[in-house]
């Protein structure tokens, strides 16, 4: 008996629903991570329906509309490392992190670009 060989990771074929979602979760990772869209593969996607418009990942504090989100869940692989990200139907994806909460983005600007004297805070609305 040989051992089976593993096959090499290949893409899933997405939806063609959920081709924004998937476009715009893999620009996001690209960003934050630094890479080419192109070094981020795509683990997974599925069709859900979100039980408010938190989209399943609340940020502490805030308030919801309670109605059903139809979205996608969408999990990216990069440098060894898994990404889920859970989106609407439009232009929303949220990085979720393994506590369930969002993770925030990165600062967007260089450190240093705005030289107005005050300290940069995050605003997160």
């Amino acid at each position: 008996m040989t051992p089976a060989s593993t096959p090499a990771a290949t893409e899933v074929e997405p939806p063609a629903k959920a081709e924004q979602a998937i476009l715009l979760a893999r620009e996001d990772l690209a960003r934050r991570l630094g890479l080419a869209p192109e070094a981020i593969r795509l683990v997974s996607v599925e069709a859900v329906e979100w039980s408010d418009a938190s989209l399943g990942c609340p940020q502490p504090g805030m308030m919801y509309a309670q109605v059903i989100t139809p979205g996608f869940r969408v999990v990216l692989e990069a440098e060894g490392q898994t990404y889920e990200y859970h989106t609407d139907t439009g232009r929303l994806v949220v990085l979720c992190g393994e506590d369930g909460l969002p993770v925030y983005p990165l600062i967007p600007v260089d450190p240093g670009e705005i030289k107005d004297g005050k300290p940069w805070m995050p605003n997160h609305r």
